[in-house]
């Protein structure tokens, strides 16, 4: 929703500044859907502005804060269509650090895995190994503490090997925090204490950061009322 809301006004203010409303509009309902393909960040580490000259829109806060321009877009209507040709220059550069293949969409479980990998940047499947070919990366998940039951005990095993490796090519790029730890365990969720979440996390997320490894947050089971990332985020010295 947020790419049809924020291309829609651009889009528009083209078709206004070429006379071509009604090609451009027939052009749009083809490929509407494109609009909601991910898409790669553009490759200049600026972000460019949105030119609303020929528009009688205001722009919404978030397309105020945009940085992008219609330059690019092609004047003749020869050229390939707008969604597809231009969608990466209106889109801001974010740093690729924190974008895995540059690509923000990524998947859970792998199930759909096969259909969608040419369209994520990367997956997981809450383990500490997570494995498939093609190019989206896999993350690996500190689960939990490993006190809920075999396949959590498991999966604690695991991450301490990987935490402790010393080879470079085992080194994750990306790895993420505890799953639900303020819930009740059981039913997807780790049940961990804070107290046994900051001792777990330190000793196995802290040598990783101190590698390089990029470290997402916790996820939390409730999300009106994150009492307990408020506390943990007080008590741990390794930042995601």
């Amino acid at each position: 929703l947020a790419l049809v809301s924020l291309a829609g006004p651009m889009l528009t203010a083209y078709a206004s500044s070429q006379h071509h409303h009604h090609h451009l509009s027939s052009r749009m309902t083809r490929n509407r859907r494109n609009l909601c393909l991910p898409r790669k960040p553009s490759a200049s580490p600026e972000a460019v502005a949105v030119s609303t000259e020929h528009s009688q829109v205001e722009p919404t806060p978030v397309q105020a804060s945009v940085s992008s321009s219609l330059d690019s877009v092609p004047s003749s209507t020869d050229q390939p269509d707008v969604a597809s040709s231009s969608y990466n220059t209106l889109t801001p550069s974010i740093s690729s650090l924190y974008i895995p293949n540059g690509i923000k969409a990524g998947v859970a479980g792998g199930d759909a895995y096969t259909i969608l990998q040419n369209h994520i940047g990367w997956w997981y499947d809450w383990s500490a190994n997570p494995h498939k070919p093609g190019n989206p990366i896999a993350v690996p998940m500190l689960w939990g503490t490993g006190k809920v039951d075999s396949t959590d005990a498991k999966r604690l095993a695991d991450f301490k090997k990987l935490s402790s490796s010393s080879s470079s090519s085992q080194r994750p790029q990306f790895v993420l925090g505890y799953e639900e730890p303020d819930c009740t365990s059981g039913g997807g969720s780790s049940g961990v204490s804070v107290e046994q979440g900051v001792r777990e996390w330190e000793n196995l997320m802290g040598p990783l950061k101190r590698k390089g490894t990029k470290i997402g947050s916790p996820s939390m089971c409730k999300q009106a009322d994150e009492t307990w990332l408020k506390e943990f985020s007080k008590k741990i010295s390794t930042a995601w």
